[in-house]
């Protein structure tokens, strides 16, 4: 590492601070009394929650909403930026751009489909996540007109694999009256990483017909550099590995760069006033050169893994590409709106890991998958007079993943113990999905509304595994169907225009899939149904399929404005009952079974309240409590009172935003504390110990004129080192983004 050139770097970031420092608090004394008396209420945030537009306040359900302005002065870019600041929200994040969400601690294990839907605008994101299981991609908020993030079930509106909540991107819309463009470059010094990060982000905005047809078009870069150090020399059992068996050993710094690029691009037409037409295309690629890992038995951001002998590219990596192109058609019918969205989408990832992180041989691993999907919706939401409204859709879907896992020898080919298929294992799942769902609102009166929900819902699942080698063999061909029907009752009462008390009854659930029915011949040798060797004894799965999962959930809340909507507060209580969970257990036989056998129980508290304090001072705080555990022993799973893995017990977050004047430029500070408290990865909490961290982020603003904007920001400015993530599978855990100091220049034209 450049010590000098680095050194430079900090005393000239340094020195920006202080002279942000110095001015604002120069200025806020010059005018604190004007800061004293000046008053203003908190602005609407419109939202769409409910498939309909609605005010955040009047929304009978539990939302955090994130404006356009909040994104951008808070400087987010991806989800573990701002979900860490949500209460009720835990997000793991295991590996570049790959995490692992869940909301109100729903979540069993990392193998889990997840329970927290992503989208972006109509587009589920979480079926062009990483691997089988739906992951959602992290699409980076560039040009998002706000962020929903409900809290939750949501399975009569949004359907499966929302049981926790969704997490809703919402992109700005083509302007058909004005041209609008942006540019943005900015660069960051991480700490450990002897070069700068740098990004650069466009928006432009072109009626190309006035007022009836336009388009918008956002693209990004990100380089973020690399902060882990690979030691392998320094792990004597790596040392082994490569003197038993030819593995290469080699050090390098700066490991886990990488490099996000992006481009949306959004046509609007309308040709009469009530008819409206958008497409929308979208692409994000990462690269990543080595992988982020950590040991966190070595301490820092080290760790230590053998190279591939010249095997896929000869080291750790990985490369997504995800794409979607989404048309939506608006048609006002003047008693309501029908809606049509249909989505493309496609994805492929490549995923090079070291075996030797795990398995004391030098086994390259690539994981290697593709996604593709079709989904239609189509619903018609009213606009009636009377007392009753009602929102109505039918949802298909077509999702095809194919992935395919190959194991090589990166050693000394003499050395070679297996030969040379060591494994290659392709696997494919297919699922149809037809749907109807529907919400009818009736006001009972003027103080009372009641809203009834629910959705049907009819798959078929297929899954193929053709898996070969000399590290094993695994052939299945399963398919499963299920119809059900799940519901949602809610009742509001509006004592005033100032408040708002709801209670809520709703159900969330997961599709579920065929499994594996083992050999009864050999495992079950009596013939009485329970799987031989089983402790304790359980019945054998025989049907061939897992059902879906669902759980109930009873929520109370409260939505609350004082000194004229100067503050706000909001409240829910919650109480969910989670069933079918799906649990393995393994016989004496060598085989085991699948079945839906666990329950668990999720009681918890969010509260949430902003305070304009004055026309330049607004403070934000939330706070979340979480008590998710098996409500009856699983084996296979875990015992009665075992937490659940992923969800932390208490959440908080602070912030403080303070706009001033500095030598005559409109400026502003914002200060971020966030509090993330420990969790496991495994029920029996026997795994290492994550989370229990703060996180303090800093960002000063100036606007020089109409056109020019900087900003300097701070994040981790404590430089924590703390586990943020662990990923059981690997045995590598991941370490917060050690302190960052930044730059950001804005130009709009």
């Amino acid at each position: 590492m450049n010590i000098t050139n680095s050194s430079k770097r900090k005393t000239l970031l340094a020195g920006l601070v202080g002279l942000f420092a110095a001015g604002g608090m120069t200025q806020a004394v010059a005018q604190g009394g004007e800061a004293a008396t000046g008053q203003s209420a908190i602005d609407e945030i419109i939202v769409t929650a409910n498939k309909r537009e609605q005010s955040l306040q009047d929304t009978a359900m539990s939302i955090r909403a994130l404006s356009q302005d909040e994104i951008e002065r808070n400087g987010y870019i991806g989800m573990n930026d701002y979900l860490s600041t949500i209460p009720g929200v835990s997000q793991m994040e295991i590996g570049v751009g790959n995490n692992r969400l869940s909301m109100r601690g729903i979540s069993a294990s990392q193998t889990d489909e997840t329970s927290v839907g992503v989208y972006l605008g109509e587009v589920s994101l979480s079926h062009i996540g990483t691997g089988a299981n739906g992951n959602a991609v992290d699409i980076k908020l560039v040009d998002i007109e706000r962020v929903e993030v409900l809290r939750g079930p949501q399975g009569t509106l949004f359907g499966s694999g929302t049981m926790g909540g969704a997490v809703r991107n919402i992109p700005n819309a083509p302007n058909l009256t004005e041209v609008e463009s942006e540019l943005q470059v900015g660069f960051s010094d991480l700490d450990g990483a002897d070069r700068l990060n740098n990004k650069i982000t466009g928006v432009v905005n072109i009626p190309l017909v006035e007022n009836q047809l336009a388009l918008r078009i956002a693209a990004y870069r990100f380089e973020n550099r690399g902060y882990v150090d690979m030691v392998s020399d320094s792990d004597p059992s790596k040392v082994v590995i490569a003197n038993d068996f030819g593995g290469v050993l080699n050090n390098r710094t700066e490991v886990g760069g990488n490099e996000f690029a992006g481009v949306r691009a959004s046509l609007l037409w309308q040709p009469a006033d009530n008819l409206s037409v958008t497409l929308m295309h979208a692409r994000q690629d990462l690269d990543q050169n080595g992988m982020s890992y950590i040991d966190p038995d070595i301490g820092g951001y080290k760790s230590t893994a053998l190279d591939f002998n010249g095997e896929f590219d000869g080291q750790e990596g990985r490369s997504d590409e995800g794409s979607f192109t989404n048309l939506v058609i608006n048609y006002d019918l003047s008693w309501g709106n029908l809606i049509s969205s249909t989505t493309i989408s496609d994805s492929t990832q490549i995923r090079d890991i070291a075996g030797s992180r795990f398995i004391p041989l030098p086994l390259p691993i690539r994981n290697e998958n593709s996604r593709d999907n079709f989904t239609q919706e189509l619903r018609v939401s009213s606009q009636l007079s009377g007392p009753v409204q009602f929102l109505g859709g039918i949802y298909y879907e077509d999702m095809e993943f194919v992935g395919d896992t190959l194991v090589v020898w990166g050693g000394d080919d003499a050395l070679n113990p297996f030969g040379n298929d060591l494994f290659e294992g392709p696997d494919g799942t297919d699922i149809k999905q037809t749907a109807f769902f529907g919400e009818v609102y009736y006001d009972i009166a003027d103080q009372f509304k009641l809203t009834l929900g629910g959705r049907w819902f009819d798959y078929e699942r297929k899954i193929l595994i053709d898996q070969s080698g000399a590290l094993g063999t695994v052939s299945f061909d399963g398919e499963s169907t299920e119809k059900d029907f799940k519901g949602k009752v809610n009742l509001e009462y509006t004592p005033s225009d100032d408040a708002l008390i709801y209670t809520q009854w709703a159900q969330g659930f997961r599709l579920g899939q065929p499994v594996v029915v083992p050999p009864l011949g050999v495992c079950d040798t009596d013939n009485d149904g329970i799987l031989d060797g089983s402790s304790p004894p359980t019945p054998i799965n025989t049907s061939g399929a897992l059902d879906s999962d669902n759980l109930d959930s009873i929520e109370v809340g409260g939505k609350f404005s004082f000194l004229d909507n100067q503050l706000i507060t909001n409240i829910a209580i919650y109480s969910i009952d989670w069933k079918g969970i799906p649990i393995n257990v393994a016989g004496s036989c060598g085989f085991g079974t699948i079945l839906n056998g666990g329950e668990a129980r999720s009681q918890g508290l969010e509260v949430e309240a902003t305070y304009q304090v004055s026309e330049k001072l607004r403070l934000n705080f939330g706070l979340g409590y979480n008590d998710a555990e098996l409500s009856k022993d699983a084996p296979g799973l875990g015992s009665k009172g075992d937490r659940l893995p992923y969800s932390q017990r208490i959440s908080g977050n602070l912030s403080i935003d303070y706009n001033f004047y500095l030598n005559g430029f409109e400026s502003f500070i914002h200060a971020n504390y966030a509090y993330v408290g420990d969790f496991h990865t495994d029920l029996a909490e026997e795994s290492i110990e994550i989370g229990d961290y703060s996180k303090l982020s800093l960002r000063l603003g100036l606007s020089i004129n109409e056109h020019w904007d900087v900003e300097l920001y701070g994040t981790n400015l404590t430089n924590s080192d703390d586990l943020s993530g662990f990923e059981p599978s690997v045995g590598g855990g991941f370490r917060l983004t050690p302190r960052q100091i930044g730059l950001d220049v804005r130009y709009q034209f």
